[in-house]
């Protein structure tokens, strides 16, 4: 695990809203009539959760920490859901504590074809091949949802990827390559990665920018997990969770 963790740090710059301050400035969370924001939060809710050793208790249904990728300790600061829905999609609930108010965007980083990577597990290489290889693994970043954090330093996230839904992506902007999507018939297949992305304190007027795109509101982009953005324009990685198909 530490060397998917290695991974993401060394390689996945990441470049919609369940708490935004102030609220007008909002947008819908889950354009799919298939499942709800609500019944998406009342599974990360209910006291099971916890216990992330009961995660294969239900089928479809994956429940992973959310790490700080910053300190270098991976310290627990959430936990996210992944529903896996073959044929159809991906749904996502991530809860993390961060800044408060500050804007953030969560990404999907998708290896449609985990059957190819270095060591069976995506990510879990030293030589990062499985990022760089691309085409073999069938790596997709898209853009996954935004959020502004609340008071408390908490920020939610909820989205839903369709098999073949195209968002904003990052391939091409960072290794290069084409860009792709979760693959029709690999919901249940693929590996999951989830990455936050801190766009640093929440701007008024810029805040649907910020929360709506890998480059909204920066100006000063740090390396992936390097430093916490707190000041406005500063941007980076800062959280991760990793979903390994049953």
């Amino acid at each position: 695990m530490k060397n998917i963790l290695k991974v993401i740090t060394a390689v996945v710059v990441l470049f919609m809203v369940y708490s935004c301050e102030p609220e007008d400035e909002t947008m819908p969370l889950v354009q799919d009539e298939s499942i709800t924001e609500s019944e998406l939060l009342d599974l990360v809710d209910q006291s099971y959760f916890s216990n992330l050793n009961e995660r294969n208790q239900r089928p479809g249904i994956s429940f992973e920490s959310v790490l700080d990728m910053v300190s270098g300790n991976f310290d627990e600061v959430g936990k996210s859901l992944l529903l896996r829905k073959p044929g159809k999609g991906l749904a996502m609930v991530l809860k993390a504590k961060g800044e408060p108010l500050t804007a953030n965007t969560a990404w999907w980083i998708i290896f449609n074809n985990p059957e190819n990577c270095t060591d069976g597990i995506c990510g879990d290489d030293p030589d990062f091949a499985d990022l760089i290889n691309g085409e073999e693994t069938g790596l997709a970043m898209l853009y996954a949802s935004g959020s502004v954090s609340k008071k408390n330093g908490e920020s939610v996230f909820v989205a839903y990827l369709k098999e073949g839904q195209l968002t904003e992506g990052v391939n091409g902007k960072l290794l290069g390559q084409p860009e792709r999507v979760l693959a029709e018939g690999n919901a249940g297949h693929a590996q999951v990665n989830l990455v936050v992305r801190s766009h640093g304190p929440a701007i008024p007027g810029q805040i649907m920018e910020q929360i709506g795109s890998h480059g909204g509101g920066c100006v000063t982009d740090f390396p992936p997990f390097s430093q916490i953005p707190v000041n406005e324009g500063e941007c980076a990685d800062i959280q991760a969770s990793v979903h390994i198909a049953g």
